[in-house]
């Protein structure tokens, strides 16, 4: 049940509602889509609103497709939803006249105390007093060097008893193990 809808995707979120409106649309419902004023963007917005409303104490919410389109197709059989156009603003143009120079930004207030009192000391026509230099600690003597312990000598080998083969084969010899040529 295909029907043709006229409306145009601005971007992939869009064209998917549009093929998914496109696919599973009634004739009336298109018929709706088609001669009224609304657009995919105002579906959107509406489902955006929509899934604002369920948003938990977190702050995070899920929606599944189902629900979404079933706000879509909401949106569009509803006539008493009315899309919002949203107004551009322009603020006026003022022109400043011939000869007056633009105002310079304020300088940004020093909010640090630190860079504040740094501020302070470094503020032109104060002499800075010079410290007083430190007094060089003296050398610390070297200290003998320890001696070397001589190493152990290594306990003798024990002897280990021969390992009798296991009559079961493992897991890792039956699948890893080169197979033997008969």
């Amino acid at each position: 049940m295909s029907t043709e809808i006229k409306l145009t995707a601005g971007n992939k979120t869009e064209q998917r509602i549009l093929d998914y409106l496109t696919a599973n649309a009634s004739e009336v419902l298109a018929e709706k889509i088609n001669a009224g004023a609304k657009t995919l963007a105002g579906a959107m917005k509406f489902a955006k609103d929509e899934a604002h409303k369920l948003v938990s104490d977190n702050g995070c919410v899920c929606v599944d497709d189902a629900t979404v389109f079933g706000w879509i197709i909401h949106y569009f059989e509803e006539d008493s939803i009315v899309e919002e156009k949203p107004e551009k603003k322009k603020a006026p143009a003022v022109r400043m006249p011939a000869g007056v120079a633009k105002r310079a930004k304020p300088e940004k207030p020093i909010r640090n105390e630190k860079a504040i009192a740094r501020a302070k000391k470094n503020q032109p026509g104060k002499v800075k007093a010079e410290k007083p230099a430190k007094p060089e600690k003296p050398a610390k003597p070297e200290k003998p060097a320890k001696p070397i312990k001589a190493e152990k000598p290594a306990p003798p080998a024990k002897s280990v008893a021969p390992v009798k083969p296991d009559p079961q084969q493992s897991l890792f010899d039956a699948l890893f193990a080169p197979e033997a040529k008969a």
